[in-house]
């Protein structure tokens, strides 16, 4: 009788299914496609260039590799293990993937005959070293731990640590927000340079002074990246936002050009006072959100709830709206351009009365008046009872009032940026340009123009300062009356002359023509803001932070109007009204 299989046909299915999977992500780490420019580098530079574009660990030892040596590869869409092929061709480094590591060896070495006792084991090696970040600091209680034992130790205050192995083992590097490292023990002196684990933005959100995880934080913050924006035709930031974030009601209270949409997080809670919320840019309160380039923001997050929100006291109890701008990195200069032109058109039409509806109305109420049941029995020269709205009918040559009022707007955007810089001088300028016609036909526009500089200075390891600075100038052109105006006027109206200018009057009855009092009428309002903010962060030792941060805001508006001579009612005014606000901030 044959024995059972320890394993159930379920069972080994899963251990087939396993192998598989690893076989495939083993095959599929050395497979990966990379591309990569390298004149004349050290070693040490071009492999960890090439692990992460492949998004993998590097690990050797110094004893036995040499990083030092100039090494130039020029390749597109290769194998991760053909590019190192071509890489370390003609040298004596061979390589290896393990996991999500790649291990480089000496292949003279390697090829050497494993040291074994009498016994004919493999020998114990005695490893000592020592376990630093990216910036040469040693980091203390770092676990040193051999792959598949219960073998371990941890770093001293220095960073250092001694371990005795079998030849040949893994040892294994890990200490919190670092990347896990490994390293084949077959050297008495092994060195680990550890990366900190950086969490991708898209997984963190800005809250208060620091981060939290996304998923921590869910319910009580919204965040929108630059992504969602920056390609957005829009007039200011706000409108950018509107449907992007849950819980935020973003309401456009007009329609005229540079108009800005109101910010409500927590619902109306006063009849009385403002609901807005308070606008930290780049960490410093107040400024006007939508004088910002939207091309010139990193992210936006709001604060909603009063638990995420609570640093800033009584200021944030209708929510916080935290932006963060762009900033230089280091490396290569990179000057871009993006513009966009546009029309827009009224997308719906009104509900406006025609001429024979127009007319039907006025003979009913004639009818009304003199008790007639049948209103055909009043003429139409009775019930227009106007010279000139005689003329048009007869004429059939109506006005409709909102072809006459609108038009086919045009918009455009320019943004210009630079960024770049070294590992001490960072860089981070741009330039806006954006011009929006009004679609009512006169006095309806709107201009803006903005500058934005940020530089970031790395004076030493533990001291760095930066400036954030930024200049905007806007122009509103909002014209005279309201919509009112137009669509209630009658369609059976003269509203130009002989010379094609706008009448004084659309008939004999009197009634002004609203085309010609937004004529003689002209109102701008103008803005200048500027503001410069200067900080400065000292990192004396691991887990001490310090920040100095001041800044100045000035902001000035002018609303002029007039109304000529010719302004029907009384003209010949003008007023010019103008304010200036100033503010200071010294936080430490």
């Amino acid at each position: 009788m044959e024995k059972d299989s320890p394993f159930s046909s379920t069972g080994r299915r899963c251990i087939v299914t396993l192998m598989c999977i690893f076989v495939t992500a083993f095959v599929y780490a050395q497979q990966q496609k990379i591309s990569v420019s390298i004149k004349e580098l050290p070693l040490k530079e071009a492999i960890s260039q090439i692990a992460e574009k492949a998004l993998m660990n590097v690990a050797y030892s110094k004893e036995f590799v040499d990083t030092s040596r100039k090494v130039s590869l020029e390749v597109k869409d290769t194998d991760v293990s053909k590019a190192l092929t071509l890489l370390l061709k003609g040298t004596n480094i061979g390589f290896r993937f393990l996991d999500d590591s790649i291990l480089f060896y000496n292949k003279e070495y390697q090829n050497k005959t494993e040291p074994v006792d009498s016994q004919g084991e493999k020998k114990e090696l005695y490893v000592k070293g020592k376990v630093t970040d990216e910036n040469a600091e040693p980091i203390i209680g770092a676990t040193v731990s051999v792959k598949g034992s219960t073998t371990g130790t941890i770093t001293d205050i220095n960073g250092q640590y001694s371990i005795k192995v079998p030849y040949g083992s893994t040892l294994r590097y890990s200490y919190v927000g670092y990347r896990e490292e490994s390293v084949i023990a077959k050297a008495t002196a092994v060195n680990v340079v550890m990366k900190e684990n950086a969490v991708s933005l898209e997984d963190v959100v800005v809250v208060g002074y620091g981060v939290q995880k996304k998923v921590n934080v869910t319910g009580a913050v919204s965040m929108v990246k630059a992504e969602a924006i920056e390609n957005r035709p829009i007039t200011n930031v706000t409108t950018g936002l509107q449907g992007l974030l849950p819980g935020v009601s973003i309401v456009s209270s007009s329609g005229q050009p540079g108009a800005v949409p109101s910010i409500n997080i927590r619902g109306t809670g006063t009849i009385n006072s403002s609901t807005a919320p308070l606008i930290l840019i780049d960490g410093v309160a107040g400024g006007d959100i939508n004088l910002l380039n939207p091309s010139d923001i990193e992210s936006v997050s709001v604060l909603k709830d009063a638990a995420s929100s609570a640093i800033y006291g009584a200021r944030a109890s209708d929510g916080v709206v935290l932006v963060t701008t762009k900033r230089g990195k280091a490396g290569k200069v990179e000057v871009s351009y993006n513009g966009y032109l546009g029309i827009q058109s009224l997308w719906r039409n009104f509900d406006f009365y025609s001429p024979e509806e127009y007319m039907q109305l006025r003979r009913e109420a004639k009818a009304h008046d003199k008790g007639i049941i049948d209103a055909r029995e009043i003429s139409i020269a009775e019930a227009l009872e106007d010279e000139v709205m005689q003329r048009v009918w007869a004429s059939g040559k109506f006005i409709d009032w909102e072809k006459e009022m609108f038009r086919n707007a045009i918009y455009h955007n320019h943004d210009v940026s630079v960024r770049g810089g070294t590992e001490k001088i960072k860089v981070s300028a741009g330039a806006n340009y954006f011009d929006q016609q009004g679609m009512v036909v006169t006095g309806s526009g709107y201009q803006k123009f903005s500058l934005r500089l940020n530089l970031d200075f790395e004076i030493a390891k533990w001291i760095s300062f930066g400036i954030n600075s930024s200049y905007a100038m806007t122009k509103q052109d909002r014209e005279d009356g309201n919509f009112n105006d137009f669509i209630t006027s009658s369609p059976l109206a003269e509203i130009y002359d002989a010379d094609g200018k706008y009448t004084k009057y659309i008939n004999s009855e009197g009634n002004y023509n609203p085309l010609y009092r937004a004529e003689h009428y002209g109102r701008e309002v103008t803005r200048d803001n500027y503001r410069l903010n200067f900080f400065m962060d000292v990192k004396p030792f691991k887990g001490f932070n310090y920040r100095l941060n001041t800044s100045v805001y000035n902001q000035t508006s002018e609303d002029g109007s007039y109304k000529d001579s010719q302004y029907p009612g009384g003209g010949g005014t003008a007023v010019l009204d103008e304010s200036r606000t100033q503010n200071w901030l010294v936080e430490n």
